[in-house]
């Protein structure tokens, strides 16, 4: 039943911090002069919050066009969390991608660490000509094996 101006103030003196702190600086800022809309884009900002950036859009938009901003903010806040349960379980989909990618990665040089403890000559051709050339390659490969195994499995959502 609050105004925005008067909902940003029980939510400076009500929130945790640091948010209380942050809204409390929106509202100081509202009150010398600027324009709440680039307040709260600043605050926004700040945070460097897609979701927030989806409410202060869903405010500017209520505040040029009217309606009621309690329902277009339910809205929003069921796109956010739909957002966000999907983004959990994308990355719980591909948690097994990502463990794979890191044991994959890892698996050569700690075998020829090993192999380098266990016997030492068996690694001694590798260390120049040919066999250096291909210990680059094999590192190249396996850099570029890993920033796709990285690729496919990154949940930006």
């Amino acid at each position: 039943g609050h105004g925005l101006l008067q909902g940003l103030d029980s939510l400076a003196r009500e929130a945790p911090e640091p948010a209380g702190s942050e809204f409390g600086r929106v509202l100081l800022e509202i009150r010398v002069g600027r324009d709440p809309g680039a307040a709260l884009h600043a605050l926004a900002e700040r945070m460097r919050s897609d979701d927030f950036d989806w409410v202060v859009g869903a405010i500017e938009i209520n505040r040029e066009v009217g309606g009621d901003l309690a329902a277009i903010l339910d809205n929003v806040a069921e796109t956010v969390r739909e957002r966000q349960r999907l983004n959990r379980q994308i990355r719980s989909l591909t948690a097994e991608g990502r463990l794979s990618g890191w044991v994959l990665t890892a698996l050569p040089p700690l075998l020829a660490v090993a192999m380098a403890v266990v016997n030492p000559d068996y690694l001694g051709r590798l260390s120049s000509g040919v066999g250096l050339v291909l210990v680059l390659a094999a590192t190249g490969m396996l850099v570029i094996g890993w920033a796709w195994m990285r690729a496919l499995t990154r949940s930006t959502f």
